[in-house]
């Protein structure tokens, strides 16, 4: 009777021995698991941030190429009542092109995004005098790169300028021939890297008059 007693208690240890270690093995699997599934999501997640970082970088690099394009200064003749004056424009960028092999965080990318933008000078001076010029200085110009516009208009201005870059053959400032949309995505597109020309309109604060005046790149 003992023995079978003993034999019994035997028995009853190696079960309940043998679930407990089918409960860890359980446990244990179940963590490999879970963290293998966070392991995938945190991939799945870095990839489409990556991918969302690639597109944003793509965009901004479109908005470099028109920056760069009309990075420079631009001289030309202004006509009003009082005779022609000469006038010079002065473009650039706030930011360089920025180049790196690796994957930007989205914040950094959406800071240039927002911090891009043109800084100008406009000058114009009577050919008889040079000392005679008026100018002024603007900054945080935002050009519609899809259009091919850039207005100046600032209280730091005292005229209004509405300009629209044009092709290097634009004969004067009546010839509307140029299609500045259609320029504008060639540059965009890296077909165009430089614009050689820019034409539009002063609207000056102080009288109702409208000058045109076409700037060439110096």
């Amino acid at each position: 009777m003992t023995r079978i007693y003993v034999l019994s208690m035997v028995l009853a240890t190696i079960l309940v021995g043998g679930c407990g270690q089918g409960d860890d093995r359980l446990v244990e699997k179940a963590k490999i698991e879970g963290e293998a599934g966070a392991e995938a999501a945190l991939t799945a997640e870095n990839e489409n941030l990556a991918t969302k970082a690639r597109a944003m970088e793509a965009d901004l690099a479109r908005l470099h190429r028109f920056y760069q394009a009309v990075k420079g200064t631009f001289e030309g003749t202004l006509q009003t009542e009082a005779g022609a004056y000469k006038i010079k424009i002065v473009l650039a960028p706030s930011l360089p092109p920025y180049t790196t092999d690796r994957v930007r965080q989205l914040d950094e990318i959406v800071s240039d995004l927002n911090n891009l933008h043109l800084k100008v000078q406009v000058v114009q001076w009577h050919p008889s005098n040079p000392l005679s010029a008026v100018g002024c200085r603007v900054e945080n110009i935002k050009p519609d790169t899809i259009n091919g516009e850039v207005t100046i208009a600032s209280e730091n201005c005292a005229n209004l300028y509405a300009l629209t870059i044009a092709a290097d053959g634009v004969s004067s400032v009546t010839d509307h021939s140029t299609d500045a949309g259609a320029l504008a995505h060639a540059v965009l597109s890296g077909n165009v890297d430089k614009v050689n020309a820019i034409r539009g309109d002063v609207h000056p604060s102080t009288n109702a008059s409208v000058y045109p005046l076409i700037v060439r790149r110096k």
